[in-house]
């Protein structure tokens, strides 16, 4: 069973591995650590990267399979990084009878 600092230290590596600007990408990555849904304002505010960095930040995140966009919207999309968000659902679910 994998835990979060797996998680964490798998995507990192994977990050580093690709060929994308890995140090903006890097910094959303820590950014989603401790926000695992965000929206590309907050994101933003917190990094202090410029909107156009975020949006080919998360882009890249995204094509790593890392976050996923939930809101299909042009603007004010949210994202989530799933593999985080899974662990912290395990066990919810509904008991079957």
């Amino acid at each position: 069973m994998q835990n979060l600092f797996f998680i964490f230290a798998n995507d990192r590596k994977r990050i580093e591995n690709s060929d994308h600007s890995a140090a903006a990408v890097l910094t959303i990555h820590t950014y989603l650590q401790q926000s695992p849904i965000s929206n590309t304002v907050s994101i933003r505010k917190k990094t202090g990267l410029s909107q156009p960095t975020v949006m080919r930040s998360l882009t890249a995140l995204e094509n790593l399979g890392i976050v996923k966009e939930i809101t299909g919207k042009e603007r004010h999309k949210i994202f989530l990084y799933r593999d985080y968000l899974d662990i912290l659902n395990r066990g919810t679910e509904p008991l079957r009878y």
